[in-house]
């Protein structure tokens, strides 16, 4: 099988799990972006097309591809398990921070949007449905930034 029918049958596939998973929109495009770091699966190579078909396989099966895998992980702040934010989760909050222009994950203006997004007082006390929430609304937010100066030019 060449590499572009397996990319395109891959891609095919990651549609048809997301439909069964019931990820849908916004939803999608934000797993897609905490799983391989791209916001299409036109996007991605084959290698990473693999990857989050696989996580759409574990999700499907009742798995979370994100479990941690040790104990001292899992007791992290005596959270749930499927609580904690991933380290995917983690990095995709950190790059689009660092696309907004703000200095990380401290920066006053991000833990000022995660304030008012998530309700919580600090970054590092966000939850994986919390995070995802900021994750989508940055997302949102870039996506309005560049329809804007697109507007302009």
């Amino acid at each position: 099988m060449s590499q572009m029918s397996l990319r395109q049958s891959l891609s095919a596939m990651a549609h048809i799990l997301s439909e069964k998973i019931g990820l849908e929109g916004e939803s999608y495009r934000t797993y897609l972006m905490c799983i391989t770091g791209k916001t299409s699966c036109s996007d991605c190579d084959v290698e990473t097309l693999q990857r989050f078909v696989d996580a759409l396989m574990m999700q499907l099966n009742g798995i979370d591809p994100d479990q941690p895998k040790r104990a001292v992980e899992r007791s992290f702040k005596r959270r749930p398990t499927n609580a904690i934010p991933t380290l995917r989760q983690w990095e995709t909050l950190l790059g689009l921070a660092v696309r907004m222009g703000w200095t990380g994950l401290e920066d006053a203006k991000l833990l000022a949007f995660v304030q008012r997004t998530a309700h919580v007082e600090i970054v590092h006390d966000l939850t994986k449905s919390q995070i995802s929430a900021c994750i989508t609304g940055l997302m949102n937010w870039q996506a309005q930034i560049k329809a804007k100066e697109s507007g302009r030019g």
